[in-house]
């Protein structure tokens, strides 16, 4: 894909699309394959613990991705990290992969994903919250709309009845 490349934020020489529209692209590409993940991990949840999913999955997915970092850019970049970023990369490692999936596959497996999925997917509440209060972004009307409809759509599908 000539649009997806694996250098830093700001290194654009080449890319054929705007900003803009690579990442709308790609967060569609990451909604499918989001999308994918639980029912995968429903299946392994047959037989297996939500701690082997995270396992297997960290596990794989770091040797495919040092796979292909090494094959497109070498390894060397990879341990070019400052203090203050290294930090930030443990604690998002620790939030989202320990923590954040262990919880969301013990979901799976005790509600079932087309209930897990949709509470799980309530996440931007969380995400405006934390962009505002930490990295000082601008929550527009607009934005904390389109957020509130996605916690009540998400209340509509995962409730038996909402009351409005």
């Amino acid at each position: 894909m000539p649009f997806l490349h694996l250098t830093a934020r700001g290194e654009r020489a080449g890319c054929p699309v705007t900003a803009t529209a690579e990442g709308i692209v790609l967060a569609v590409v990451a909604a499918i394959l989001w999308g994918i993940d639980p029912f995968f991990a429903q299946r392994a949840l047959r037989r297996g613990t939500p701690a082997q999913v995270v396992f297997w999955t960290l596990v794989v997915a770091s040797t495919l991705l040092l796979i292909a970092h090494a094959a497109l850019m070498g390894l060397a970049p990879l341990g070019a990290v400052s203090g203050p970023t290294l930090t930030a990369f443990v604690l998002a490692g620790g939030a989202n992969y320990l923590l954040g999936r262990t919880f969301y596959f013990s979901s799976i497996r005790d509600v079932g994903v087309a209930r897990s999925v949709p509470i799980s997917s309530t996440y931007p509440l969380f995400a405006a919250t934390f962009a505002v209060l930490g990295l000082g972004e601008i929550l527009t009307l607009r934005r904390a709309l389109g957020i509130l409809l996605v916690v009540v759509g998400t209340l509509c599908i995962t409730t038996d009845r909402v009351r409005l």
